[in-house]
């Protein structure tokens, strides 16, 4: 299900597994806005995040709050027209950290490296408006990637994933190194109406996990 207003739209979602998601954005001005989500499983605690983002002229902050006594910010400020470097915090229960950010965009990618007090190093790329052809015909898709590194630990974590659009229809899919995948399909059957599927595999677990569902919105 989803409503649409002027400065915010709504949507909720039920899987055949009796999970459930949902979702507010809204716009506080032209340069503010927000996010609430907020995920139930059965036999687990509903799990809740907010998002508030400011982007001016030539800088951003960003406020993150999450269950678990979750907060985050961030700060960056555009050195050239595509760097921007800045500062980020965080805290969980205990534990904090303090780390230093580094994003490079152009037209067609967005690359972001962060380093933390904690040990870890994040590394994302996206490769944006990009076309492929299939069938004779191009097809606009995005590809995104992460690496996250624990020099503690030793442990690395990655992940790769596509965005697909083909007209009418839409595919969406991640996989990482821990064994999982997500698929998720979407068909826009009219202007205000689209249905979809998805599928989440867990292979270590041997767990498979099915959705299907209608979002329909008011002209």
């Amino acid at each position: 299900m989803k409503a649409v207003g002027a400065k915010y739209a709504a949507e909720s979602s039920f899987a055949s597994n009796g999970s459930s998601t949902s979702a507010i954005e809204f716009d506080v001005s032209d340069a503010v806005s927000g996010r609430w989500e907020s995920a139930e499983k059965v036999g687990a605690a509903r799990k809740w995040k907010f998002d508030l983002d400011y982007e001016g002229s030539d800088s951003e902050a960003h406020l993150k709050l999450g269950d678990g006594r979750f907060g985050g910010v961030k700060y960056l400020r555009g050195v050239t027209k595509a760097l921007s470097l800045g500062v980020d915090a965080f805290w969980l229960a205990e534990q904090s950290s303090v780390g230093f950010a580094a994003r490079y965009t152009d037209k067609r990618s967005v690359a972001t490296a962060q380093l933390a007090s904690v040990g870890l190093l994040c590394l994302t790329y996206t490769k944006v408006d990009m076309k492929v052809k299939i069938n004779e015909q191009l097809k606009q898709v995005m590809l995104a990637s992460d690496f996250m590194w624990n020099w503690h630990t030793r442990k690395a974590h990655m992940s790769v994933g596509y965005d697909l659009i083909d007209g009418k229809n839409r595919w969406r899919g991640r996989i990482n190194s821990a064994g999982t995948a997500s698929s998720f399909y979407e068909r826009h059957v009219s202007a205000t109406c689209s249905i979809w599927t998805s599928n989440d595999i867990n292979l270590p677990n041997r767990n498979w996990k099915f959705g299907v569902g209608i979002t329909a919105q008011a002209m």
